[in-house]
């Protein structure tokens, strides 16, 4: 599968950082769409054709932990990304935990969110 065709879901509830975001990584050459919500990103069905995530830890209503194990109960598991603006031994333990690849703290490194991406994305080709 080409870069082209890929679909990152980006899920954080921080208008102006997710936009940055997703068009960081549409730089990278991958497609990718934003959600304001957990609920958003599920309302829309979204997770058939998302081939990785990109959550944030912190949203009202639903966080992006409780995000990444409602989808392992409907059995969509996909690859995912942890971001947090406020890392802790307790937050990473929990992501890793329930199968994130990673834990990376906002802002994150491009070259290191790329390297990522990458590896989750081969999952899926």
């Amino acid at each position: 599968m080409s870069r082209a065709q890929t679909q990152v879901a980006v899920i954080d509830d921080d208008p102006s950082f997710r936009e940055a975001l997703v068009g960081q990584i549409r730089s990278f050459g991958f497609e990718a769409e934003g959600f304001e919500s957990p609920h958003s990103f599920l309302a829309e069905d979204d997770v058939s054709k998302a081939q990785c995530l990109v959550l944030d830890v912190n949203m009202p209503k639903m966080t992006g932990l409780q995000l990444q194990r409602c989808l392992i109960a409907l059995g969509r598991h996909r690859p995912v990304i942890v971001l947090t603006a406020r890392m802790d031994d307790r937050i990473r333990a929990e992501a890793l935990h329930d199968g994130a690849m990673t834990v990376l703290e906002k802002p994150c490194d491009p070259a290191t969110l790329l390297k990522y991406l990458k590896i989750a994305l081969r999952l899926f080709d």
